[in-house]
């Protein structure tokens, strides 16, 4: 008889690579700035990691849609390649999603239209 699937199993098994992906890339953005000669400061750290929940939902909805468009599952060497992605440049990522989130606004906003959900 087989083992009962546990629920941290599961979701070790879908998100895991994208866990891993943010953890790798979080370490190369720190690693690049001490390369650069910039101190790391525990605000920064701190700011980068209440960052993470909302880039691992953005790294998971991209290849969610590249395998849309693709028409086949998205392994998880993509999926560890897109969290750690979208956590090197997080701040131009986040900086994106917050423009389009305040234009789709305005844009509503100045058409008269209710918001819708």
């Amino acid at each position: 008889m087989a083992e009962p699937v546990s629920i941290f199993g599961a979701a070790g098994a879908k998100y895991g690579a994208t866990v891993a992906g943010l953890a790798i890339g979080t370490a190369a953005r720190y690693g690049l700035a001490l390369s650069e000669g910039r101190k790391l400061t525990w605000r920064g750290v701190l700011a980068d990691l209440l960052l993470l929940g909302m880039l691992g939902l953005l790294a998971i909805a991209i290849s969610d849609a590249a395998a849309r468009v693709v028409g086949i599952s998205v392994g998880t060497d993509y999926r560890v390649l897109i969290g750690s992605l979208s956590a090197v440049c997080s701040d131009r990522l986040v900086r994106l999603a917050r423009d389009h989130f305040f234009k789709r606004v305005s844009d509503e906003l100045a058409a008269g239209a209710p918001l819708q959900p």
